[in-house]
């Protein structure tokens, strides 16, 4: 049987725990030491092994998870290994951890466990290191939500601009058994890779929810040099800023040729670049006469765009 994606939902106290009992594979925890929540509710620790049979009993069975998702200092160590040693006997089937002293822990006792999202790996050496230690299947992406202008056009930092200092931002990604070192020159968007993610994970069309945007960018990561594998014509970005006195909205549309920005109460200006031969991007064509068809092209496009990302709720229920 082909491995699936599990379906892992926390759980803070008893109550929560049989309200998703049946709806998932398996649960989360903490107890009142060694986890990030921990000022929320949590299970006791003496409830260890009630909350691993519990999860086991149930048809299909759950799998328990204890977090130990903090920093440990040398002062916790001892009662650390008294609490993984407690999970191992108990029937706990991992343990999330971040601290590097968790995981050497469980290793000893023989647990299994999954890195926190806490530990932060942000470079390839740490990535090398938790695989190392046993994590071997991560999917790793490198990105980030803007640009910055280096001094594109005389201008630093960020904030509303049509230039791609602040829209091209980096998408690199690692996946077991799919990618290889390569670069492409295919147009990509953020809002990609939860489509993308999930069928990573194997998790069915059918499955997934009905209205969510974006692309599945698989065959990208699989064949990146391929045109014929590349499911974008084009971008669409939605900028809104609301800081202080500054208030604007700004549409941009990207393809692989232009860059259409349109800026909400300007109606007679917009901005509209040769992305072939300006790459510097000086020179905007949005009143050149030559490029009107192209203009008018690209509006309309940007108003199809527009009109795909608003939602259908709420949904119809009445037939007429």
């Amino acid at each position: 049987m082909k491995n699936r994606p599990e379906l892992l939902t926390p759980a803070q106290d008893w109550n929560s725990l049989k309200v998703i009992s049946g709806l998932t594979d398996a649960i989360y925890f903490g107890v009142q030491s060694y986890n990030m929540r921990l000022k929320a509710k949590n299970f006791e620790r003496v409830d260890l092994e009630k909350v691993a049979n519990y999860c086991h009993d149930q048809n299909p069975p759950m799998k328990a998870y204890l977090t130990t998702n903090i920093l440990i200092y040398d002062s916790e160590l001892q009662d650390l290994v008294n609490l993984i040693t407690e999970a191992k006997e108990a029937g706990i089937d991992a343990i999330i951890a971040h601290d590097i002293a968790a995981i050497q822990i469980a290793k000893r006792n023989n647990i299994d466990f999954h890195i926190s999202t806490q530990a932060n790996v942000s470079n390839i050496e740490s990535a090398r290191f938790y695989e190392e230690l046993g994590a071997d299947n991560t999917i790793v992406v490198y990105t980030s939500d803007h640009g910055d202008l280096m001094g594109d056009q005389g201008m630093l930092f960020k904030g509303p601009s049509t230039y791609m200092g602040v829209l091209h931002i980096p998408m690199i990604w690692k996946v077991p058994k799919i990618t290889n070192p390569a670069t492409t020159d295919a147009l990509m968007s953020s809002i990609d890779y939860p489509k993308t993610i999930l069928n990573l994970l194997g998790i069915k069309e059918k499955q997934q929810p009905s209205d969510m945007q974006g692309y599945n960018i698989t065959s990208i990561l699989r064949e990146p040099e391929n045109p014929e594998m590349q499911p974008r014509d084009c971008c669409l970005i939605e900028e809104d800023e609301e800081i202080g006195p500054l208030n604007v909205r700004l549409r941009h549309l990207i393809t692989k040729d232009h860059k259409l920005t349109i800026y909400e109460g300007h109606k007679e200006f917009g901005d509209l670049f040769d992305r072939k031969n300006d790459l510097n991007e000086l020179n905007n064509l949005w009143f050149d006469s030559d490029h009107n068809n192209i203009r008018f092209s690209l509006v309309n496009r940007l108003l199809q765009e527009c009109l795909k990302t608003q939602t259908r709720y709420p949904k119809r229920i009445a037939g007429t």
